[in-house]
């Protein structure tokens, strides 16, 4: 269901990127599409690139939207920009940043300016 007006928390509409989605749904696709082969990090970590791409977001708990409340990835619910305490879900150092997924350009470019679009 579209969000409505308004909305808060994991129905909030994002506008990223010229596309508008839930936090929700979101989160969903980044989960299945971006950390597919992170096991249960996978919802953590993309709960958090979203949170880093959308300030709208920031009401929606890694919990409304299923993520496991502990075990692998559970240090990934901290705020990307706390460097002391995140997991960052990419290592912007390895590999070509041509041969990169676009969750990881857009990760690496918005967290550590690496592989921006000029």
């Amino acid at each position: 269901p579209a969000a409505a007006a308004g909305a808060t928390g994991c129905e909030a509409e994002c506008v990223y990127d010229g596309w508008a989605a839930t936090c929700r749904s979101r989160i969903d696709w980044s989960q299945k599409h971006d950390f597919q082969d992170r096991g249960q990090s996978a919802c953590r970590l993309a709960h958090s690139t979203v949170l880093g791409q959308c300030s709208v977001c920031t009401t929606c708990n890694t919990e409304d939207v299923g993520c496991p409340a502990d075990g692998p990835g559970a240090a990934a619910a901290a705020p990307v920009s706390d460097e002391a305490t995140a997991v960052k879900p990419y290592d912007c150092d390895n590999g070509e940043a041509n041969g990169w997924s676009a969750g990881k350009q857009t990760w690496c470019c918005m967290q550590e300016q690496k592989a921006c679009p000029r």
